[in-house]
């Protein structure tokens, strides 16, 4: 008999734990996500655009403030920048390129087909553009608030993140400056890719500091979206700006179903050959002994 009810005690049993892995999981994907975020800017608030499109390529950039008091960004003010860096032989001097906030909350960079653009966004407290600097231009004031970034979550190890809209096809270098006082001292951080639909990080941990850059002193903010080569023509579509860190109980999730896997798999593995035998003669000693009908 014990041979016959031990897989129902079993499936039963399989199916709790099936279950509750399953929450689990649910509670770790969910967790995964940075739950722990400080917003640098969400460009869903005050749209606006800047174009170096219209005349040769001679180093000079082209810049527009927004401010002050703009929802959802660090300081209140947002300065957009283009920088025009080809032009094809067909090309016309009116061919577009232009960064732009758009009215359904992206950061984008448009390039027509005949031209390469690259683009900047400058978070500084302030309205005062690098005049006509290139990308990639130091901010032109300073005025956060010397702000201590390894105090705004719960922990120091975050790390820049944003979400690529869509990338076009194009190696795409986006990189990430935080500065200190003036701007000889910044830390800064890269990564490549040409990937859409996904979003991007680069740790604290991998910036590079130029000068004597302070993560506990930070007053100017710089983003910037340049690439070379390729087509031109290339667009860009961005989301959010943000500071994020990982939940540790994500991980801890993550390792508890892994000890209960295996604690399932130590306790209930199939039986041996000799458990088997034993069994089957319990269940024949059971069918043998007599019963005993009492009127």
């Amino acid at each position: 008999m014990r041979y016959i009810i031990r897989p129902i005690i079993k499936m039963s049993i399989m199916r709790k734990l099936a279950t509750l892995l399953s929450f689990l999981l649910a509670i770790s994907v969910a967790q995964a996500q940075p739950v722990n975020s400080f917003l640098i800017d969400n460009f869903n608030n005050t749209t606006g655009s800047v174009s170096d499109s219209g005349g040769p390529v001679n180093g000079n950039g082209a810049w527009a403030p927004f401010g002050p008091g703009i929802p959802g960004v660090i300081g209140g003010h947002r300065i957009l920048g283009n920088y025009l860096t080809e032009v094809d032989s067909g090309g016309s001097v009116i061919d577009d390129s232009v960064t732009r906030v758009t009215a359904s909350g992206r950061l984008t960079i448009g390039n027509e087909s005949n031209v390469r653009s690259s683009g900047q966004v400058i978070w500084q407290g302030n309205s005062t553009v690098p005049g006509t600097n290139p990308i990639i231009s130091d901010p032109a004031s300073f005025g956060l608030g010397n702000i201590n970034f390894d105090t705004l979550l719960s922990t120091s190890g975050f790390y820049f993140q944003w979400s690529v809209i869509n990338a076009d096809s194009r190696d795409w270098t986006y990189t990430v400056r935080a500065y200190t006082n003036d701007a000889s001292n910044y830390f800064e951080g890269t990564i490549t890719s040409n990937l859409s639909g996904i979003t991007l990080n680069i740790a604290k941990a991998n910036m590079v500091a130029v000068g004597s850059p302070s993560w506990t002193d930070i007053d100017a903010l710089s983003f910037s979206a340049n690439y070379t080569g390729g087509l031109l023509g290339g667009d860009l579509a961005l989301d959010f700006m943000q500071l994020a860190v990982p939940e540790m109980s994500t991980y801890l999730m993550l390792g508890l179903m892994l000890v209960l896997f295996g604690a399932y798999r130590a306790y209930f593995a199939k039986p041996t050959a000799k458990e088997v035998a034993k069994d089957e003669t319990e269940v024949k000693a059971e069918e043998a002994t007599p019963v005993v009908a009492l009127a």
